[in-house]
């Protein structure tokens, strides 16, 4: 790796490489990144058209980060800018109830002291936390004062999860069970599910898969929040929500999900058309299979 990035840097070119989620990283991996990383350092030459860009939550890194971490930080020739991300703070909450709500900052005030207080201004549960409250109606329009309304007591004994990755999980299990079933097959295909893909899968009628609850369960799930929908994708809200349903599967389960559908795909696939052929075709396949089925 550390050869090809070089001849590409050698003929004037300009390379990014982008990571995130560092902090799952194996040691194999981490050891790549700190060679690639010492490789291109001693590159005078071009060393200053490269960038390595990691992300990583910092309250989840293991020892072996820390040491591939700490030896970069003394080489000579690697420059690292650290850049930290901090907690919202009151005020950041504040502003984005304002937002939200169109209220003025005096009724907001307690407000957002409680949802700072139950969240520690960590961003994605201060989202999940005020989802939640209107999921479960503890904050309503009231048309009478023409605004969003809420009542302090119940607000003030509000009982939340330890941690994020609680409540996610406590969301998940308000969903309906098709809801749910629908979510841990969309989790097997990674954070991003494109339309094309949905399209096939739901001909799969395999009961591990159950294709037919998948298209009336996207609402509920973009709803809910844990699923954004655009015109060709279907996206987890947060990489957190989708590791929460694919580690919530039974191993044994999410085996088979995976067998099933690799052996739907396979079933409508072309082998021997080139790649952006068999895509297009197995779609044909299946809709000339209905129709035959349908007369």
């Amino acid at each position: 790796l550390s050869s090809l990035l070089g001849a590409i840097l050698s003929v004037g070119r300009q390379v990014m490489i982008y990571c995130d989620d560092l902090q799952w990283s194996d040691s194999t991996t981490l050891s790549l990144i700190n060679e690639v990383m010492i490789s291109m350092s001693r590159l005078p030459d071009t060393r200053n058209r490269f960038l390595f860009v990691g992300m990583y939550r910092d309250d989840e890194v293991t020892g072996t980060f820390t040491i591939r971490y700490d030896s970069l930080q003394r080489s000579k020739n690697v420059n690292i800018t650290s850049i930290h991300l901090p907690s919202m703070s009151k005020d950041d909450i504040t502003e984005m109830i304002m937002s939200e709500l169109r209220l003025p900052k005096r009724i907001i005030l307690h407000f957002s002291d409680v949802i700072h207080k139950k969240t520690s201004g960590h961003a994605l549960f201060v989202v999940q936390l005020l989802n939640s409250l209107v999921r479960d109606n503890i904050v309503v329009y009231n048309p009478t004062k023409h605004r969003y309304d809420w009542d302090r007591k119940q607000l003030n004994e509000l009982q939340t999860c330890d941690s994020v990755a609680s409540l996610i999980i406590s969301n998940f299990k308000k969903l309906p069970p098709e809801a749910l079933s629908s979510l841990r097959v969309l989790s097997c295909f990674g954070m991003d599910i494109h339309e094309s893909t949905i399209q096939r899968i739901i001909r799969c009628s395999d009961t591990y898969v159950c294709g037919d609850d998948i298209i009336p369960s996207l609402p509920i799930l973009v709803d809910a929040g844990i699923l954004e929908s655009s015109e060709a994708m279907t996206t987890f809200a947060h990489d957190m929500m989708r590791q929460k349903v694919y580690d919530g599967i039974p191993n044994d389960k999410r085996q088979q999900i995976h067998l099933s559908i690799g052996l739907f795909l396979g079933s409508i696939a072309t082998l021997d058309a080139p790649i952006e052929d068999r895509l297009s075709n197995s779609n044909r396949e299946c809709d000339d299979k209905e129709k035959k089925g349908a007369l």
